[in-house]
């Protein structure tokens, strides 16, 4: 500020932002520590978006914070969820719609005079 030869009243209000920067780069870079590895897209999906691709500042965002320029830049919308995701596999698909078929009134309902249920 002092280079830029700025008046006292100019200064106060650019404390304010650059400051307010400063802290946010810092706390970006302290969840990225603290995070492991395969929990990071949440702070990928939160720090990047199409703002910042607009502004095409992902380089030198990925510079400040630490995290891959690459993942930021493929960030495409800012949702992201919080519960576990899981995989399932075609067989236990496959085995939920057979016994979920099997259980129906009209396939597993006893006839008379017949030896098979």
């Amino acid at each position: 500020m002092e280079a830029a030869n700025l008046t006292a009243e100019q200064k106060a209000k650019l404390r304010r932002p650059i400051l307010l920067g400063n802290v946010l780069v810092s706390e970006i870079k302290a969840s990225k520590k603290n995070t492991p590895r395969d929990k990071r897209a949440a702070i990928y999906n939160i720090v990047a978006g199409r703002i910042a691709k607009k502004y095409r500042t992902i380089k030198y965002l990925s510079m400040k914070t630490g995290l891959g320029r690459n993942q930021l830049g493929r960030v495409n919308s800012k949702v992201h969820q919080i519960g576990i995701k899981k995989r399932r596999s075609k067989l236990e698909k496959n085995r939920e719609h057979v016994i979920n078929f099997m259980k129906r009134e009209d396939n597993s309902r006893t006839q008379p005079g017949k030896s098979d249920a």
